[in-house]
């Protein structure tokens, strides 16, 4: 029965350490990836977050509300809400 036990704890002991991570390879440049999130955005007002948004660099952005308000069921408004919203420009990170 002892053996059996020893033999036991043996091989969780392998599978334990075969199961470690391996170490991560050292690069020069750092891996970063940075994710940028934001929600209500009044397409009729400045909107003066994007200077510091854009100072980050993200390369994902994840737009978690309203990027223009609108409401209304008038589709001629909802197109003219739009409208103001793409010819401000602002809205977009260029990097």
């Amino acid at each position: 029965m002892k053996m059996l036990l020893k033999i036991s704890y043996s091989l969780v002991l392998i599978l334990f350490i075969s199961c470690a991570a391996p170490k991560a390879k050292h690069t020069k440049k750092p891996l970063d990836f940075t994710i940028a999130f934001g929600s209500c955005n009044r397409q009729n007002m400045e909107n003066i977050l994007w200077k510091e948004i854009k100072k980050n660099k993200p390369d994902f952005w994840i737009w978690g509300g309203d990027n223009a308000y609108s409401n209304t069921d008038e589709m001629d408004k909802l197109r003219m809400d739009y409208e103001t919203l793409k010819t401000k420009g602002k809205f977009r990170v260029n990097k």
